[in-house]
């Protein structure tokens, strides 16, 4: 009986010791930075890691001739769910939260675009980045331009203070643009340009496409349009007699031209040759078709016409003649007509029949 209670004893004792054990977390470092920190947080947790910036490694580990620092973490916190934030030791600049649960030890590659995790067996190849460009026209007095861009919870996006120069400069339909590259994401960003001795706000931007801004002479800044790409508008006269008109755009296989139901409302009103139009600005998609419905956002709508989303185009909308739409306007009568069917398809030798004519930059219906 003696003999059990001291085996019961010494398996009781080897249990407790295993849970106690601390797990480690082994960090290449490839910043560049020359101090780093390790931050957590976690829900119910107060710094379990140490106020910011974290711990610092307490040694370093070489596997396979790659150098890892190592973070021993405290025995307490097995199990328990952190995100890590790796940091340039209170430098101003760290990389996105890495969530981990400590039940093991783990391996991560921090780059200056984030930490992965990796097989320390294996070889270490840098993450493929994506990036976009931001074009800035710089409308200042300024001779320099730094911008830094913070979101939070989030690393900077041109790095810490005061931000990036530009990379470049490119001539864009005759204007001028600094560039600088942004790494590719669905985070929103507050921008702040800077000349060193001055600052102010920009807009909000999303990294998730190239995107232009214009610096104003009043250090202010403005996005654009991407002078690349071809913008047109939807003109159109609305004798619907609703309270509001929206326009809903939908095509076979393509995303929406005005987004999810209902679309957009009118973004102004513009008089031409004395009718009112109420204005709806889209990107050219080139000889895609879509669909238009007009809708009033509170449940009258009605199915309006197909287009080709490379024009211009001058419509009527009103729902108890929905098949007429297209308005006659000061049509140069010698320019060449291009003739489309009512679907919006682009027809080469029309026959009789109802038809969709552009001449010189209006567009009508026609009889034939």
């Amino acid at each position: 009986m003696k003999k059990i209670f001291t085996s019961l004893t010494c398996a009781l004792a080897l249990t407790s010791l295993a849970a106690s054990a601390q797990h480690t977390i082994f960090i290449n470092n490839q910043t560049g930075w020359q101090a780093t920190a390790l931050y957590a947080w976690g829900d119910g947790l107060t710094d379990p890691l140490g106020g910011w910036p974290g711990m610092t490694a307490s040694g370093s580990e070489t596997v396979n001739g790659v150098v890892f620092e190592k973070y021993a973490i405290p025995a307490d916190l097995n199990d328990k769910a952190l995100n890590l934030i790796y940091n340039n030791n209170n430098g101003g600049s760290q990389l996105k939260d890495m969530p981990v649960t400590l039940d093991k030890d783990y391996y991560f590659a921090a780059f200056g675009t984030g930490m992965v995790s990796v097989d320390p067996n294996e070889p270490i190849t840098p993450p493929v980045i994506e990036y976009n460009t931001l074009f800035v026209n710089n409308g200042t007095s300024w001779t320099d331009v730094c911008v830094y861009a913070w979101a939070d919870g989030q690393p900077e996006l041109f790095g810490g203070w005061p931000g990036a120069t530009a990379k470049g400069s490119e001539n864009i339909e005759g204007v001028n643009y600094l560039t600088y590259d942004m790494q590719a994401g669905s985070t929103a960003y507050n921008l702040i340009f800077n000349s060193g001795a001055e600052q102010f706000d920009g807009p909000v931007i999303t990294p998730d496409a190239d995107v232009f801004v214009k610096l104003n002479p009043d250090n202010t800044a403005t996005v654009i349009n991407d002078p690349r790409v071809k913008y047109y508008t939807i003109y159109i006269e609305d004798k619907t007699g609703w309270d509001d008109l929206y326009v809903y755009a939908w095509g076979d296989g393509v995303p929406e031209l005005f987004g999810g139901w209902p679309g957009v409302a009118a973004t102004a009103t513009e008089t031409i040759n004395g009718v009112a139009y109420k204005t709806f600005p889209y990107k050219s998609a080139g000889e895609t078709v879509y669909n238009l419905i007009f809708n009033n956002n509170a449940g009258s709508q009605y199915d309006a016409l197909a287009i080709t989303a490379d024009r211009d185009w001058y419509i009527v909308a009103n729902p108890d003649n929905a098949a007429a739409g297209i308005e006659d306007m000061n049509v140069d009568n010698n320019a060449e007509a291009v003739y489309y069917n009512l679907h919006g398809i682009r027809v080469a030798n029309p026959d009789n029949g109802l038809y969709i004519e552009v001449r010189g930059g209006v567009a009508r219906k026609v009889q034939l």
